[in-house]
């Protein structure tokens, strides 16, 4: 399949990415490494600030948590700072993964606060702590990975708008994802499209189902309608960006 709607992406992504889980691309077991860990974590860093390694106490939830890798990742980072972490995932394989990488936790300064299935696009999956120490029922930190690409365009938009809704207004929103006018994205769209329409396989089926976002073009779009200041970054091979976006901060 190499189209998303509105009203089929989520059957798609559903079978697609249960299927996965079934052959064992994701699991409790997958070792988050190399460069794409070091990114992610120095991104979070410099997004957070003075609080990423300073003894305060940070809530954060990835939205599309997939198997958990990536707040693991965090949870060997901050292991002298307190955090709280949550997230959400449209696969139930996918929860019942990141549920396993956690069910031995024995870090007692990063808690897990709920890993259960939800969906981006509407709020309800999003449930903010409850308010403690003035935070009021909001996240320090929210972020995704790999997860704007798998959305319809058209929803892609108010599913960072909910990120936005439960930030803090000092918070920090990071969208990270592949630019679809970089190096990477035009010859991965070319090796989806062979993949597509002839009998070479130069990627996995299901790699179809994601179209790349301009990155560009979303921090303009955040700038521009609702006045929040951006920061957009790429890593050493220009594979990976990130959007970084500050609720509280106006341009």
């Amino acid at each position: 399949m190499t189209t998303n709607s509105d009203s089929s992406y989520l059957d798609d992504q559903l079978r697609a990415f249960t299927r996965q889980v079934g052959k064992g691309t994701y699991s409790a077991a997958r070792p988050c490494e190399g460069a794409s860990r070091d990114f992610f974590l120095e991104v979070l860093a410099t997004a957070v600030g003075q609080r990423w390694n300073a003894a305060v106490e940070l809530r954060m939830l990835e939205c599309g948590v997939g198997d958990g890798v990536w707040l693991d990742a965090i949870r060997e980072q901050r292991k002298q700072s307190f955090t709280w972490a949550s997230g959400f995932d449209v696969t139930p394989e996918m929860v019942l993964a990141a549920r396993q990488r956690f069910h031995s936790l024995t870090n007692s300064r990063f808690q897990i606060g709920f890993l259960r299935v939800g969906d981006i696009t509407k709020l309800d999956a999003f449930s903010p702590p409850k308010e403690t120490n003035g935070r009021g029922g909001r996240y320090d930190l929210v972020y995704c990975y790999d997860v704007v690409q798998q959305l319809p365009e058209t929803l892609r938009l108010s599913a960072i708008e909910n990120m936005l809704a439960v930030t803090r207004q000092d918070g920090i929103v990071v969208i990270l994802d592949k630019h679809r006018f970089s190096a990477h994205g035009i010859r991965m769209a070319v090796r989806k499209w062979i993949t597509a329409n002839t009998r070479w396989k130069r990627v996995p089926d299901f790699y179809l189902l994601a179209r790349y976002p301009s990155m560009t073009r979303l921090a303009r779009q955040f700038r521009e309608r609702w006045g929040c200041r951006t920061s957009l970054t790429a890593d050493a091979r220009r594979e990976h960006f990130a959007l970084v976006i500050h609720p509280g901060k106006k341009t």
